[in-house]
């Protein structure tokens, strides 16, 4: 793994990068405030700071997955997970020094649309399972933030299966873990028909496919959501380069580029890294991972 893409992580007890607790209440779970309806559409003044605009609006606009624990979820109770607590801490943070709170308002994203969201100017931040990836800050103009998490890509498989067994994987289109197992196996072997993580899974136990790859922290958070046990219904295999490391990667927020934006990708950053409520936030969602996870996250830290 890049060690650049590690500055600033605090791994034990917590990869400590978070942010204090916004009220929950400011925020409609239909997106909207009970203030009143919020505009979704880009400020008017895009061009200029998003710091500035978020002051001025007094709206901070987050893009979130919906349905990939533990980082998002949409429920009937509203969002929960660690990105919708992230998101909510920042705003109170950029709160503390004026009269009327920063809202948040959650849109919802998707591995498609989460980098267009933030390049169009509709959200300000967006929040999931983004793999840190110098390509694509420069294909859409956007920035990452300091990691947040680290996590590999793992199989999803039957137990009793193998890695060198996999006969044929699938995986989602246009992610890491494609160009991953593009590394290991013949194109031929990997399905990248698939657009979210329990399509994939239940291919799995169906028996239409071998396995299916995605980062281990998702695996087995679609698992959950599904109601399976581990090592009983499922196990996570994990591919290893050339030199036996795992494929790794390292979570950032999406944030928007151009120099215009450095100011509040400062913010944003040092307030990732620094805040003090950022350890209570981490080790409320991440602390508890399946142990394959974590293995996987020290292998990480060592390569």
């Amino acid at each position: 793994m890049n060690k650049r893409f590690l500055s600033g992580l605090i791994f034990g007890g917590g990869l400590a990068i978070v942010l204090a607790p916004a009220s929950a209440s400011a925020v409609g779970t239909n997106g909207h405030s009970p203030l009143g309806p919020i505009d979704h559409s880009p400020p008017l003044s895009w061009g200029a700071q998003v710091d500035s605009n978020i002051d001025t609006t007094g709206v901070l606009r987050v893009g979130i997955r919906q349905d990939i624990l533990p980082l998002g979820q949409r429920g009937e109770d509203g969002w929960t997970g660690y990105c919708a607590d992230v998101a909510e801490a920042l705003a109170r943070h950029l709160s503390r020094s004026r009269l009327n709170p920063i809202q948040v308002v959650f849109i919802t994203s998707t591995t498609q649309s989460r980098y267009l969201l933030v390049a169009s100017g509709t959200v300000d931040m967006e929040c999931g399972p983004n793999s840190i990836n110098p390509d694509a800050e420069t294909t859409f103009e956007i920035k990452f933030s300091t990691p947040f998490f680290v996590t590999a890509t793992q199989v999803f498989t039957r137990p009793g299966a193998q890695i060198s067994d996999v006969a044929r994987s699938g995986v989602i289109k246009g992610t890491t873990n494609e160009a991953d197992l593009n590394q290991i196996y013949p194109s031929s072997l990997v399905d990248n028909s698939f657009v979210d993580y329990e399509q994939g899974i239940n291919a799995v136990l169906r028996g239409e496919i071998s396995g299916f790859a995605s980062d281990g922290v998702l695996l087995v958070g679609s698992a959950r959501r599904l109601n399976l046990v581990p090592y009983q219904d499922y196990v996570l295999t994990t591919p290893k380069r050339g030199d036996g490391t795992p494929f790794c990667a390292s979570y950032g927020m999406i944030l928007p580029g151009g120099v215009e934006n450095s100011r509040w990708r400062n913010m944003v950053n040092h307030f990732l890294a620094n805040h003090r409520d950022a350890k209570v936030v981490w080790r409320r969602w991440f602390s508890r991972l399946d142990s394959s996870i974590q293995a996987v996250s020290t292998a990480c830290f060592g390569s």
